[in-house]
């Protein structure tokens, strides 16, 4: 996927393989009032399988969970959570840019 642009919404490449996000705007990409996760914000149940784990309801921006995934040159702009969330295999992240 390249150039896309999203204002309030992340993206979630569950058992994805071989995707690329490029040169994309992502802004607003994950919001929550209150997390499941209390101890020093860190996510602990990244079971897909889970309903309860937090990138199932969303709570992660970018969340790469397969492998071989690419994530490069993107604006990445204010997330409740982490900006990328990365627990697959061989997965790419360079010359990203996010803030708050």
């Amino acid at each position: 996927i390249e150039g896309i642009n999203t204002y309030g919404g992340g993206m979630k490449l569950d058992n994805s393989e071989m995707c690329m996000l490029r040169d994309g705007e992502y802004k607003y990409v994950s919001h929550y009032s209150h997390s499941m996760d209390q101890r020093d914000g860190f996510i602990e149940d990244c079971d897909p399988t889970n309903s309860n784990g937090a990138p199932p309801r969303g709570e992660m921006g970018i969340y790469l969970g397969g492998r071989d995934n690419i994530v490069i040159n993107n604006h990445i702009d204010t997330s409740a959570a982490a900006g990328i969330y990365s627990v697959g295999m061989y997965e790419y992240i360079e010359n990203n840019v996010m803030n708050d």
